[in-house]
């Protein structure tokens, strides 16, 4: 296997999951390409963090126990302020079209399955990160 680069651009995620080897797995590949990461296990807790911190992405897993990420990704939405326009990814192996399409329906701006690989998952949230123009591709998506 070739070396993944790490990108460039580095930014502030909040990574939502609850399967603690999952949060060290995905909290030592972001933070080894020089992103910043706060780590909390379910989604009542990400609307919290997100409506108190300054995020530049949120990695959002769907199924959590309690409010899973579709619904906190709504509630983001709802947010007042700049908050509620923070990229959401979902994170997930649920990556068949129509699951796909009810993140879209959510407010999710895009999706990296589970297993992640490290070069998809540094693409995706270079595409996203503050400074991007991602208004091109929500559109595209639809």
């Amino acid at each position: 296997a070739q070396p993944v680069a790490a990108p460039q651009a580095t930014g502030r995620i909040l990574l939502v999951e609850d399967v603690e080897i999952n949060q060290e797995l995905a909290r030592l590949v972001l933070e080894a390409a020089g992103h910043t990461v706060e780590v909390v296990a379910d989604g009542a807790t990400a609307v919290m963090a997100v409506e108190d911190g300054a995020f530049d992405l949120v990695l959002m897993d769907v199924q959590m126990p309690g409010m899973d990420g579709i619904t906190a990704t709504r509630m983001i939405r709802r947010l007042k302020g700049a908050c509620a326009n923070v990229p959401v990814i979902a994170m997930t192996a649920n990556v068949l079209p129509a699951e796909v399409r009810q993140f879209r329906e959510a407010g999710m701006d895009d999706h990296v399955g589970k297993p992640f690989d490290r070069a998809v998952l540094y693409d995706t949230i270079a595409r996203w990160l503050p400074g991007r123009d991602a208004e091109p591709l929500r559109r595209a998506a639809g």
